[in-house]
């Protein structure tokens, strides 16, 4: 037997060729064989391997006995394979697809020698390192064939070819290697407009590509420039240009503000392209033209109720802090009634609304204009803080500190400031440098300041560069792209200042943290300087899911096999940096097996992931999905997606879920027309779309003969022609699946005669459509009586019976005429026989809604019809102890806040089921305790000391943020212990959801030194 495998170009228009191998370059005998005697051993023959890059060969499943068994090339250009004796694989390199479409590969078979069935050679592709997919098995004799693959894409492509054969005169070949694709589109971006006004102005950016292509082109946007995410919005941050389309086009916007900004430039580029190539580099660039005019009114400082008169406290609580973020042991130290005050810009230019002023003099005196003359008060402040010393050098005058503790929601805390000064411009490169720190100290921060704090405010893009006079200013010394030249200005009475700048910091959620704002003069007491503090900007985000197909959102539906189905993350705060966040996946649908994440073409991914992140300086996030289309018809799924809405430290924290029900793809029974008609009267054909295993008409739409579709899956033809053919179909509402077709004849003409259908099985919970037919006028009626109402249509052919009906068993009757009236003569009838069986009847609950990681949660099935034969089954599985039991246990051991959903499906002996869920179980973290030892304890001695470091868990909205229990002592409540003699000590620390921790400590003794005497 003898194989020829040929791999040939495809011919079609716009095609290139990706990678091709003719066997050409390399010199003959290249490849493996089976030895020569008396050393039948595998080996490897001309240039292979080290002169073969492209392609490789494994024999390992072969049995090659002598130098007549062989995978190799035999002088004539082409890669033979003999008497193998299992199975022998030419794999070829990962051949880079990522820039076309429409990727095919073509290949020539051909074989020579006695062919036995069980001689084939098989063809294999896989895409991006997945599953290999089959397109070619031939056997037996069959000469030359062709084995064609089109339609691929994705980034890389890998091609395998097998080959069986047994006999030493059977041979296969394979010889011109291509794979040819269409180069995919380059992309080009355009604006309509390169200026457009803050009042009211637009411009549409258009994604431009050369040629037609038959998938969709996505192009995802970036911004960057000095305008902000406040400052414009845009339609979509997706371009999709369709199928078949050349161009596509988002709107974006301005958003009309008081601010005085000055115009301010936005950059719109290409982030990435999915099935095109962005041209070079495109982006457009944007001029936002300001059209506010400056203002000549200056700021209030204190002067606006109820602000005035504020403490630190209440200005801190209800000026600075918003969100989740709570704050807690609030001090000012310094001149409460001079450095500190509210601040309202008014109909001011200045850049921050409202919010919290700290100065070095009266705050009063921070109102403008700017006229000339130097602030300069000297109203005290702190000495010999070590913070303030190491600021300013131990050179500081009229200190002040605002400081607190605070538990931030998130991983991100960050505000805006304007730093502003007298000292501007005159002494920006002196000696006299005012400055002003934000000390932020608590878990994973380590700086040079106390309570290993760091210094948050800096200048932007450094590590280290403190924000002050020295640092930026507009001379020799200094960063200028962060001042602010207010000489002449209005709004305050500075002579400079800064731009709104961030203070950022990388926090862990729910821990305790402590910031210290301080603002000094540093080498005398004369011009003022002030920071302000803009009004809650300690930011926190509110996110909603969308789920969309296509470009339709918000549903809470999907099909089966649908690829261009979405679920949109949207947070309202456009924080500049990304925010991640977890969600919890749950319901009778399994992730990873009954849906996937994909790619924007569909690709799949795997599981859907339970972390999204939204990118900085983005609203939204897409993640793109689908149901796995498994050919079984498993009526209705759905899966939820829950994550925290409240404040993830909150003692009563909700949660946002999103309930998405899959549906199956369309599956018809035998459908057959009926064609009927009273004694002479016009012949009416009714066609009726019955669907298979329970599957709901009503989420599917209908058209015959190519017309309209509608949403009713009965069709009626007055007065047909008897054996003609007509089509129906059949597709999802969002025409995602390839729609299903079938071909109805037109049966000759008979009298009306009444078809009930045949009878009927469910299971309670469940729906069925009745299938009558034979008439012109229906008419249905129950017996019991109590079943008739229980139609959605008493008069249709096909009513729906709903899922609320009892279990029992109904007899239906069918009457059909020719018309409503009361004096039609055609009447028939007929009945059929609907038994609804009985379902489980049952509830589910969980001993409590709240657990602390590593508690036992008891969950428990009330079932009101047990019986003999029922199957338990709890999801997860894999989590409960045991799955199969009315009763069951689960323990989890978490390391954050989390939200656990369970479901319980009971299966009668019947066949039917019933599932019931709990949502929202809560299991709470323990604090992370670790014992510490200060001092040691000499022979006798009772001089031990233990102390206690505690974090995570859920602290106390305050101080003290965790409770102590000593079992040495049960006065003790403190998280040190001193005066320890040496033994055993234990300690058990609790939070505020009293989930606690206990820890033991051996205290051992230290034997005292010897002394050793020299004479």
């Amino acid at each position: 037997m003898f194989f020829f495998l040929t791999f040939v170009f495809i011919d079609v228009s716009g095609q290139s060729v990706i990678w091709s191998e003719d066997f050409s370059s390399y010199s003959g005998w290249t490849g493996i064989d089976g030895g020569v005697w008396p050393y039948y051993t595998n080996r490897n023959l001309g240039d292979y391997p080290a002169g073969v890059s492209k392609w490789s060969l494994d024999v390992s499943g072969c049995t090659l006995s002598d130098d007549n068994d062989f995978v190799q090339l035999l002088g004539d250009a082409k890669l033979n394979f003999q008497d193998v004796d299992g199975n022998a694989y030419w794999y070829t390199e990962a051949i880079p697809i990522s820039n076309y479409t429409e990727v095919g590969i073509s290949i020539d078979l051909a074989e020579s020698g006695n062919l036995e069935n069980q001689d084939l050679i098989v063809c294999h592709y896989r895409i991006d390192g997945g599953a290999w997919v089959r397109f070619s098995r031939k056997n037996n004799d069959f000469g030359t064939a062709k084995a064609i693959q089109t339609g691929l894409l994705g980034n890389t492509l890998e091609i395998r070819v097998r080959v069986v054969n047994n006999e030493g005169g059977e041979i296969h070949s394979i010889d011109n290697v291509i794979v040819s694709g269409k180069l995919k589109n380059t992309v080009i971006l355009s604006s309509s407009s390169s200026s457009i006004s803050e009042g009211g102005g637009s411009t549409t950016i258009t994604a431009t590509i050369a040629s037609v292509q038959l998938v969709d082109v996505l192009i995802n946007l970036g911004f960057s420039g000095s305008a902000s995410g406040s400052d414009y919005s845009i339609s979509n941050s997706q371009i999709i240009i369709p199928a078949g389309s050349l161009t596509a086009s988002v709107t974006l916007s301005t958003v009309n503000d008081t601010d005085i900004e000055g115009d301010e430039n936005l950059t719109v580029d290409i982030s990435s392209v999915v099935n095109g190539v962005e041209s070079g580099t495109q982006q457009v660039n944007i001029i936002i033209v300001d059209d506010d005019i400056p203002s000549t009114d200056p700021i209030q400082v204190d002067n606006k109720s109820p602000e005035s008169g504020y403490t630190a406290d209440l200005l801190v609580d209800n000026v600075l802090i918003t969100g989740c973020l709570t704050a807690d042991n609030i001090i000012f130290a310094g001149n409460e009634e001079l450095g500190l005050g509210y601040f309202d810009a008014g109909s001011s230019d200045f850049p921050l609304k409202s919010g919290i002023i700290i100065s070095t003099g009266e705050v009063e005196k921070a109102e403008g204009p700017n006229d000339g003359s130097n602030a300069s008060e000297n109203i005290g402040g702190v000495s010999g803080d070590y913070d303030v010393n190491l600021l300013t050098g131990n050179n500081a005058f009229d200190a002040q500190i605002l400081e607190f503790d605070f538990v931030p929601a998130g991983d991100k805390l960050e505000f805006r400031y304007v730093f502003a000064s007298e000292e501007y411009p005159e002494y920006a490169c002196g000696n006299y440098n005012d400055v002003f720190g934000f000390i932020i100290s608590g878990p994973g921060i380590n700086g040079p300041y106390s309570n290993n704090g760091e210094n948050i405010a800096i200048i932007p893009g450094t590590t280290d560069q403190e924000v002050s006079i020295k640092n930026i200013n507009n001379g020799w010394c200094g960063n200028s792209t962060y001042y602010v030249d207010e000489t002449g200005g209005f709004a305050t009475r500075f002579d400079g200042r800064t731009t709104v700048l961030t203070a950022k910091a990388d926090v862990q959620a729910c821990e305790t943290y402590h910031i210290r704002l301080i603002i000094s003069d540093v080498a005398d007491a004369s011009y003022n300087s002030a920071v302000f503090l803009e009004a809650e900007s300690f930011k926190t985000n509110e996110v909603v899911i969308k789920n969309g197909i296509g470009g339709s959102d918000d549903l809470e539906v999907m099909y089966e096999g649908c690829d261009n189905s979405f679920l949109k993350f949207t947070r309202e705060d456009n924080l500049d940096q990304d925010f991640t966040f977890n969600i919890t996946i749950s319901g009778t649908a399994e992730n990873g097996i009954d849906f996937v994440q994909t790619n924007a073409s569909g690709d799949e991914l795997g599981a859907f992931p339970n972390q999204i992140t939204i990118p900085a300086n983005e609203t939204e996030v897409t993640y793109y999905y689908k149901a796995i289309s498994d050919a079984l018809i498993e009526g209705d799924e759905y899966f939820r997606l829950s994550f925290l809405k409240s404040c993830p430290c909150s003692s009563t924290p909700e949660y946002y879920t999103k309930d998405i029900t899959i549906i199956d793809v369309p599956e018809i029974e035998a459908t057959v027309p009926s064609n009927v008609q009273c004694m002479f009267g016009t012949p009416v054909a009714t066609l009726t779309v019955e669907m298979k295993n329970l599957l709901d008409p009503a989420n599917y739409e209908y058209n015959l003969d190519g017309g309209a579709y509608q949403n009713d899956n009965v069709f009626t033809i007055n007065n047909p022609v008897v054996g003609s053919s007509h089509i129906v179909r059949v597709q999802d509402k969002f025409s995602c699946n390839p729609a299903t077709d079938f071909t109805v004849i037109i049966p000759p003409v008979v009298p009306i005669e009444s078809n009930a259908g045949p009878d009927k099985n469910i299971c309670e919970g469940e729906t069925v459509q009745l299938s009558g037919s034979g008439g012109i006028f229906y008419q249905w009626s129950c017996s019991p009586a109590s079943g008739l109402a229980y139609l959605n249509n008493a008069n249709v052919s096909n009513p729906t019976v709903d899922e609320n009906i009892p279990f029992g068993v109904y007899t239906y009757t069918l009457t059909v005429k020719e018309s409503a009236s009361a004096s039609a003569f055609c009447i028939s009838t007929d009945e059929m026989i609907l038994t609804v069986k009985e379902n489980a009847h049952f509830t589910i609950g969980a001993d409590k809604t709240e657990y602390c990681s590593g508690e036992q949660i008891q969950l428990s099935a009330s079932v009101l019809n047990a019986s003999q034969g029922d199957f338990y089954s709890w999801i997860p599985s894999t989590d409960v102890d045991t799955p199969n039991s009315a009763n069951t246990t689960v323990t989890y051991s978490e390391t954050s806040q989390s939200l656990k959903d369970f479901s319980l499906k009971v299966t009668k002996s019947n066949g039917c089921n019933h599932t019931e869920n709990i949502n929202g179980i809560l299991i709470y973290p323990t604090p992370i305790v670790s014992l510490n030892a200060s001092s040691i304890i000499c022979t006798e001695g009772n001089s031990g000391q233990l102390n206690i470091d505690v974090t995570g868990g859920t602290p106390f909205g305050s101080s003290p943020f965790y409770t102590y229990s000593w079992a040495h002592d049960g006065t003790l409540t403190q998280p040190s212990a001193t005066g320890l003699n040496a033994g055993n000590y234990s300690v058990t620390v609790s939070d505020s959801k009293s989930c606690s921790t206990t820890k033991n400590f051996d205290m051992n003794q230290t034997p005292k030194p010897i002394g050793i005497f020299f004479e």
